[in-house]
């Protein structure tokens, strides 16, 4: 039998290495967590008819401001429609791309936080103003339609043997969609 010192010793040694697989997990957990935001923030890649998401956004802000052009998303311009669909533009940017807080703003030539004001703004602004509510919502259809046929072309064209698709930008759509599921926490459900 051994002696209790030695048992003690034992048991010294086992939580010692179940405290380092546990501070080991925390640390790969982190590293996952790092690396799923930085590809999260790479370009998002071209989707259907050669589209970006920011064109896809436009097109779809379009239809129901017909009068909008590119330039009113970088405008000076305080005019209220101008303001309301740049902040909507922003706020779709945030939702359906990958892209950080700042590379929004650098493409409406504004500050982060302003992104972030944008997106409280259209929140409330669609809650209380009915009108503008179903605006956003018949854009933001319009929006993952287009995403969702993107998609789905994709990963027929994957599964189709006899097309030549490139796998890597496969890969990099879904991880635009985990840039998604980063932002909404839905990472966490990672163990």
């Amino acid at each position: 039998m051994e002696t209790n010192g030695k048992l003690q010793a034992k048991v010294y040694k086992l939580l010692d290495r179940v405290t380092k697989l546990q501070k080991d997990k925390v640390e790969l957990k982190r590293q996952l967590h790092v690396l799923a935001v930085n590809m999260s923030r790479q370009e998002i890649p071209t989707v259907s008819d050669g589209l970006q998401i920011d064109e896809i956004i436009h097109r779809a802000i379009v239809t129901e401001y017909p009068y909008t052009t590119k330039s009113d998303y970088s405008a000076k311009t305080r005019k209220r429609e101008i303001v309301q669909v740049r902040q909507m533009f922003q706020y779709l940017m945030y939702k359906y791309s990958a892209k950080a807080l700042k590379a929004i703003g650098l493409t409406t030539g504004r500050h982060h936080s302003t992104i972030i004001n944008a997106r409280q703004t259209v929140t409330d602004l669609a809650a209380t103003d009915r009108v503008y509510g179903i605006k956003l919502a018949k854009i933001e259809s319009r929006i993952k339609a287009s995403i969702t046929d993107a998609d789905n072309e994709l990963v027929a064209n994957l599964t189709d043997g006899t097309k030549n698709v490139d796998k890597n930008a496969h890969c990099l759509l879904m991880l635009s969609c985990g840039g998604l599921a980063v932002r909404t926490g839905l990472l966490d459900t990672i163990s």
